[in-house]
């Protein structure tokens, strides 16, 4: 945390690698602090910021490690435009064939957080307040992820319970 600023934690859901491992797996979205007149405040370094954490609901890959497919109402697996068969996530929207996710949910927190690496375009508070209803997705303070974990656990299931008790 002091040479970077945590962005985002996403937790997979705990098949994503089997067979091979049933280890639940969470992904770390850092930027690093650069705070260098020339080039311009890329990422100014601040002491409290607010912190994306999301965890995947919808299983892309079953206990036996095979992959799980959209189907249509018929029981027809879903392919995109290329002839890909579509494995059902809720990570992101696959070409309005599936539900926005956790990576619109993200672009919005952006957005709202004025992240230098994302367009500015603007911040749409009820498509931010709708995708976080329908998935699990707490925003976090720095200061508080410290006061409620002093060792700083940065898992996005602890935090989606533990700020369900506060």
């Amino acid at each position: 945390m002091e040479r970077c600023r945590i962005l985002a934690v996403v937790g997979l859901h705990p098949n994503t690698f089997k067979p091979h491992t049933g280890t639940k797996t969470s992904v770390l979205f850092v930027q690093k602090w650069n705070d260098d007149p020339k080039a311009g405040p890329l990422c100014p370094r601040v002491d409290d910021y607010n912190i994306f954490f999301a965890t995947q609901q919808v299983e892309s890959v079953n206990n036996r490690g095979e992959k799980v497919y959209v189907k249509d109402a018929g029981g027809k697996i879903l392919r995109d435009a290329h002839g890909h068969f579509i494995v059902a996530h809720d990570l992101f929207n696959h070409d309005g064939l599936t539900k926005d996710g956790v990576a619109e949910a993200f672009a919005e927190f952006a957005k709202k957080e004025r992240l230098s690496f994302f367009s500015l375009s603007p911040f749409d508070s009820a498509k931010f307040e709708a995708l976080l209803k329908g998935l699990e997705i707490p925003i976090v303070r720095l200061s508080d992820a410290w006061e409620i974990n002093p060792s700083i656990r940065l898992d996005p299931d602890f935090f989606s319970v533990c700020l369900e008790c506060w």
